[in-house]
């Protein structure tokens, strides 16, 4: 499969998706709790009826991508698709979730997240809203 027909047909699951990796491709040590957690978190989104075993597959289906593919180029393809559906924020509140696994929001997890507001174009004083505020909640975790 090309790189073409990975990305032309993204969902609104799989660019938040890709946004989740994005996020926790800071901490490679912890890679299996943060996919644990991207998992628990996309499960209790409205938009992901699905398993978790399925969710898990999404994710290793783009983390496996990023072997071949930047993230950043990756990031261009799922942008789009999240503006013209209008979950720019529902894709940040789940990076700044996934950002603040272990209650501690690092300075390069803080700069993630600020690279994602300037590209997401979203509001600087909701974003920082939302990263003040944002629940510490259970996840799915099967």
């Amino acid at each position: 499969m090309t790189k073409k027909e990975v990305f032309d047909n993204l969902t609104i699951q799989d660019a938040i998706t890709i946004i989740s990796i994005y996020i926790s491709r800071i901490d490679p040590f912890e890679c299996e709790l943060d996919i644990q957690h991207i998992a628990g978190l996309l499960g209790k989104n409205e938009l992901f009826n699905e398993s978790f075993e399925k969710t898990r597959q999404r994710i290793n289906r783009f983390t496996n991508e990023l072997k071949s593919t930047g993230i950043e180029e990756i990031l261009d393809f799922a942008i789009p698709v999240l503006k013209n559906s209008q979950s720019t924020n529902s894709a940040f509140e789940a990076a700044v979730v996934i950002a603040t696994t272990g209650g501690k929001l690092s300075e390069e997890r803080i700069s993630m997240l600020d690279h994602l507001i300037e590209k997401l174009a979203l509001e600087k004083e909701f974003a920082d809203l939302l990263v003040k505020n944002i629940p510490r909640q259970g996840i799915r975790t099967q």
